[in-house]
């Protein structure tokens, strides 16, 4: 998928293989995706930079994107965000909390065990930290984001959510919500799944015309 995200988008695409838990747990997960992005950024800087991701990746992208707009050196990098069915509230939305053990490629159980790995220790409140959760970080002055997420998904609150949050702080955000999708939808050959990666590559292509 991101060999046909740079052909039809026409862009260079860069995955990040940042470290997993429990190995490494979250702060440094996102340092060193920070540092990353801060490497991609200086080393082209005559382009502009598009950020994405899937689920945990949505999670760090934003919080990875946060970082960014927050230097005022690199704020104006950014051109844009795809952000899909992703991890905002790690202290857990509602959706989260009353999916229960639906085999839909998610969890509560599954969910609170990542969690644990990824900040051992810290109760659900104290993973709210803006650090840990971008849901509660200040979204004032992101780039353009597109929001999916399907709606048997335990993280739709997150996305439901996070649109609010950034509409409310004055983000040009869409978000597409399919229904009857569960978790990583868009990785199977079904037309919503189609649909979903086609209007990622449109938005893709749109922030680099603008750009």
């Amino acid at each position: 998928y991101l060999e046909r995200m740079a052909k039809e988008a026409g862009i260079r695409v860069v995955s990040v293989d940042y470290p997993l838990a429990p190995e490494t747990q979250l702060p440094e997960i996102l340092d060193i995706a920070f540092a990353a992005l801060c490497k991609i950024a200086d080393d082209t800087p005559d382009l502009p930079i598009l950020i994405g991701g899937e689920s945990a990746g949505a999670h760090v992208s934003l919080s990875v994107l946060l970082r960014m707009c927050a230097d005022k050196a690199r704020s104006s990098r950014c051109h844009g965000a795809y952000l899909c069915y992703g991890i905002f509230d790690l202290g857990m939305t509602p959706s989260q909390r009353v999916f229960g053990d639906q085999s839909l490629g998610l969890s509560t159980e599954f969910l609170e065990w990542f969690y644990q790995l990824a900040l051992p220790g810290l109760t659900p409140e104290e993973r709210r930290l803006p650090s840990f959760s971008p849901l509660y970080a200040d979204l004032s002055g992101l780039p353009p984001t597109h929001l999916i997420v399907g709606e048997l998904d335990p993280l739709l609150d997150d996305t439901l959510f996070l649109y609010q949050r950034l509409l409310a702080a004055g983000n040009d955000t869409k978000l597409m919500a399919y229904p009857e999708a569960p978790h990583g939808f868009n990785g199977h050959p079904t037309e919503m799944g189609k649909h979903c990666n086609a209007s990622i590559i449109e938005f893709l292509k749109s922030r680099v015309v603008k750009a």
